[in-house]
């Protein structure tokens, strides 16, 4: 018996420290080199680190050979289109001058900004370029006004609808036709014409392109509407003194609804030739119905 118990103690106390043993050691083994979820750590916190330090070397990188590179200093800003609006941007605002680094600002940024001011609304576009070594070039492209907002006032819009501003006492505003009965509306440089006026710039364009600007002659176009019947018609006021009121479809698509106006304004030129030739003066013209080219009233003096 004391045998047994002595052999009994001595292989469990061994036993259990070398199964102890051999438990730890596989465990070990297991969390370090057979986790799924510790190797992903492992190469996941590698991956971090080698690609923040990747970064860090490009930064330092593109900067010793650009942004930080005595070369690229601006020696000649070239300032193109606009007025001093422009330039009062570029160097005032911006800080942009001779000496700087040419990659020192992003071009992107500077040009979103400039475009989104209202007393900028005047320019369309711009675009600024680097000419490796020493230039960086400023071009700006203005709108093309179409119209001038009431009879009074310095406000135009484009063939878009885009509202800005022209030079007091310019004769180009004097010059374009007037959009009135805009119902007592208060624009603002950087706003987009809605609606009646919008439609009246539309007339503008459709004349531009089909070459009836100089045959038609409108000075003015009064969109407050309900002249024959129709709530979104308007009256034209021609160079002449004649007055055409005028209605089309607007009806989806767009492109039925701009050759439905074309074609009327066609006719209208054609009206306005045959009384050239004939020596008669034209008081006014109805082209407001759909048969219109069945059912045109037209009235002389």
């Amino acid at each position: 018996m004391w045998f047994e118990n002595d052999e009994g103690a001595g292989r469990g106390w061994l036993g259990r420290r070398r199964r102890k043993t051999e438990r730890n050691v596989r465990l070990g083994r297991r969390g370090v080199g057979k986790d799924p979820a510790a190797r992903l750590a492992i190469w996941t916190g590698t991956a971090v680190v080698a690609m923040l330090g990747l970064w860090l070397a490009c930064r330092w990188l593109v900067a010793a050979l650009f942004s930080d590179n005595s070369r690229y200093q601006i020696a000649q800003l070239d300032i193109r289109g606009g007025d001093d609006l422009v330039t009062y941007f570029i160097r005032d605002r911006k800080g942009i001058r001779e000496g700087n680094n040419l990659f020192s600002a992003n071009l992107g940024d500077i040009r979103d900004e400039f475009l989104r001011q209202r007393y900028a609304a005047r320019y369309r576009s711009m675009e600024i370029s680097r000419i490796l070594p020493d230039t960086l070039r400023v071009e700006v492209v203005e709108r093309i006004p179409i119209a001038r907002l009431g009879l009074r006032g310095g406000l135009a819009a484009d063939k878009d609808g885009f509202v800005f501003g022209l030079a007091a006492g310019s004769r180009q505003q004097l010059r374009l036709p007037a959009i009135v009965g805009l119902g007592g509306l208060a624009f603002r440089p950087g706003d987009r014409l809605q609606k009646g006026a919008l439609d009246a710039v539309t007339v503008l364009d459709v004349c531009d392109k089909a070459g009836l600007g100089r045959d038609v002659g409108i000075t003015e176009i009064d969109v407050s509407g309900g002249f024959a019947g129709q709530p979104d018609d308007m009256r034209l006021l021609l160079a002449g003194g004649t007055e055409v009121r005028l209605w089309w479809p607007r009806k989806p698509p767009p492109e039925a609804a701009l050759n439905d106006l074309r074609d009327r304004l066609l006719y209208l030129r054609a009206i306005l030739q045959r009384c050239r030739r004939e020596g008669r003066r034209l008081k006014a013209v109805n082209l407001t119905l759909e048969s219109y080219q069945m059912n045109c009233t037209v009235r002389y003096d």
